[in-house]
């Protein structure tokens, strides 16, 4: 066994969290997964957030697949929708109610362009995801239908704060944190970035959660105020923000009529 220097301050894995229960270790997982802001983390990023080894976490990551209680994206893992939808205490009812109406919208999207498309709403300062369908493109969103997203860097979230200018003015004066090298960090650039939003109608994410990945995003407006976002991404450098916009503009808008009978 290796021995420890007695004033050094590294801690082997083992001690961290291996002599807790095997519940508590499943917990503690599940935990990190439920909090990560996109939903989906590797094995590695788990370990070392839930102070387990890595054979720990894999081992229990192949029990919860077993129990369908995770998915794996490509090499990360996120919470099954079932567990999601019994654990996340924003599933409000009004946010079951706009799900339920504005899921058509979003399968006609998605029969339209065969790509992931998404139905967000706000939530606080981040984007709360309703639902998804994931397209046929090969790279992988790890958004999930009952994950969190920040709003500065994702195509929904920026057009939920063009049209809020409390949360927009919130996320303006607030730590804007680099999630990618394309990430929009400046608050006045954001700023712009929202009146263009308002001028144009659509909102993008080009790389800026996570690389690889792009999408346009458009509002659905109610009777008061715009309640919700609709978007559709995939691969950066062959996917076509313009070839899109017509179809997304067409059934946001058809969604926002909808909203207002």
């Amino acid at each position: 066994m290796r021995k420890m220097d007695p004033m050094s301050s590294e801690v082997p894995a083992l001690d961290l969290g291996e002599k807790r229960s095997s519940t508590a270790k499943v917990m503690d997982i599940l935990k990190v997964l439920a909090e990560d802001p996109l939903g989906a983390v590797g094995v590695t990023e788990l370990a070392s957030r839930a102070q387990l080894s890595k054979s720990t976490v894999h081992r229990i990551l192949q029990e919860l697949l077993v129990a369908d209680s995770v998915e794996q994206v490509e090499n990360q893992y996120i919470l099954a929708p079932w567990l999601v939808s019994q654990l996340n205490p924003r599933d409000t009812n009004r946010s079951r109610e706009l799900r339920e109406l504005l899921t058509p919208f979003l399968g006609q999207i998605y029969a339209l362009t065969q790509q992931t498309t998404h139905l967000a709403v706000l939530n606080g300062l981040e984007v709360l995801y309703l639902n998804k369908l994931t397209g046929r493109d090969p790279l992988a969103s790890p958004s999930r239908a009952g994950g969190r997203a920040p709003t500065y860097c994702t195509g929904v979230g920026k057009v939920l704060l063009a049209y809020n200018p409390n949360a927009a003015n919130a996320v303006l004066n607030s730590h804007l944190i680099p999630w990618t090298p394309h990430t929009i960090t400046s608050p006045e650039q954001l700023k712009q970035e929202l009146v263009e939003i308002r001028e144009t109608g659509f909102g993008y994410d080009r790389e800026e959660i996570r690389p690889g990945l792009t999408c346009i995003a458009a509002p659905i407006h109610g009777k008061q105020s715009t309640v919700a976002a609709l978007s559709i991404s995939g691969q950066a450098g062959k996917f076509n923000h313009a070839e899109y916009a017509g179809v997304l503009e067409s059934v946001c808008a058809a969604a926002s009529r909808a909203l207002k009978i």
